[in-house]
């Protein structure tokens, strides 16, 4: 997107917007998340929380819910380009940017260099594992912290290679750890999973043959179950010991997964590149467009708030899921809503959103109301 990011809050109605031209540094928003400071009073709502807001050229801004704060990533060295985002200590910020890892502490930035292991290259997916160990996807390969804990920072990393040499040259789309210790790898050549030392390094047998060995984008369920979307051939779930596809023979819309949501119920919803949404429930698809009031074949982003409600953007706005229809929010600014590639629900009720075209803004679904 370029016109800056919304936030919905369902208490009062009304619609907040900030952009480049008013508080935000940049309007390209690549990442949004929440962290919460228990000891001090100063938070949206009063309940310790920040948000963080990640652009594509101008490094982040810290909404503590009153004020915009800018951090300038480029300060330590580093590059304001940000494609990821991840909490570390209580204050502590990890930011994957073009030019590598660097991490926000005590106010200040500090880069992760090759004498720490990673290379200067860009970083696009981090992930925390139970043990504290930070993994790093890369445009060239997989890195993951060499000390143990989050408290010590974690600035010590080394490659991780498998037997064959393949995970250390692949571009890695998205990393993911389950719940039995395992760190899973979407590269440009497959699903990996990592548990252990090198021998412990595989890549998945994804059958079909012709299931895409690109896979872009993994997500895991409330029951632990994970799923993978890919380039051109659908989506897939895996289960130890067995993967299991949704593609058009399934009768899967597009082949092509833009976004992946899965509720408490089970559902998987899979927003596609111009097939529409697409629902996985009991086994079967359902196809959702414009005759169930879902305009737009382009998904966006598609999120939940884990108690019933569904949001989902495509090329023409953003709409809300009720009673198997979906309703156009705030439909009198549909041109502002035009793309939003960011969707995040946070715990006390509110929706943000990283748009192209304008707006943050709040909604009220009980009456209807909302605006700028």
């Amino acid at each position: 997107g370029g016109g800056g990011v919304s936030r919905y809050t369902f208490e009062n109605g009304k619609a907040e917007y900030w952009n480049a031209d008013n508080v935000l540094p940049g309007n390209h928003v690549t990442a949004i998340i929440e962290t919460v400071e228990k000891e001090t009073a100063a938070a949206v709502k009063g309940t310790g929380v920040d948000t963080w807001i990640a652009t594509l050229n101008n490094g982040l801004a810290r909404f503590d819910g009153t004020v915009f704060k800018w951090l300038n990533v480029g300060q330590g060295g580093g590059n304001n380009r940000v494609y990821a985002l991840s909490e570390g200590e209580p204050g502590e910020i990890w930011a994957g940017t073009e030019t590598g890892l660097h991490r926000l502490k005590n106010g200040a930035w500090q880069q992760v260099n090759e004498a720490d292991g990673l290379s200067r290259q860009r970083v696009t997916a981090l992930e925390w594992d139970e043990t504290g160990v930070l993994w790093v996807g890369t445009l060239k390969g997989m890195f993951r912290s060499e000390t143990m804990g989050r408290k010590n920072g974690g600035m010590t990393f080394k490659p991780v290679t498998d037997t064959d040499g393949l995970l250390s040259g692949c571009m890695v789309h998205d990393v993911l750890t389950d719940k039995a210790g395992g760190v899973y790898a979407a590269t440009n050549h497959g699903l990996f999973r990592v548990s252990g030392g090198k021998a412990g390094i595989r890549r998945m047998t994804l059958k079909p043959q012709s299931f895409d060995k690109s896979v872009i984008s993994l997500y895991r369920d409330t029951e632990g179950v994970l799923w993978l979307g890919t380039l051109s051939t659908g989506f897939g779930n895996w289960y130890p010991g067995r993967f299991r596809t949704v593609s058009t023979a399934d009768g899967l819309s597009n082949p092509h997964v833009t976004a992946m949501y899965a509720d408490d119920s089970g559902t998987v919803w899979t927003g596609t590149g111009g097939g529409g949404l697409n629902r996985f429930k009991n086994g079967s698809v359902t196809v959702y467009g414009d005759v169930e009031g879902l305009n737009g074949r382009w998904i966006t982003a598609v999120t939940g708030d884990g108690a019933g409600k569904l949001w989902v953007a495509t090329e023409t706005g953003l709409f809300e899921f009720r009673e198997e229809r979906f309703v156009p929010l705030l439909p009198e600014k549909r041109g502002m809503l035009s793309y939003i590639p960011v969707l995040y629900a946070d715990p006390v009720g509110n929706l943000w959103g990283g748009i192209s075209r304008g707006g943050m803004f709040r909604y009220n679904p009980a009456s209807g109301s909302g605006g700028p």
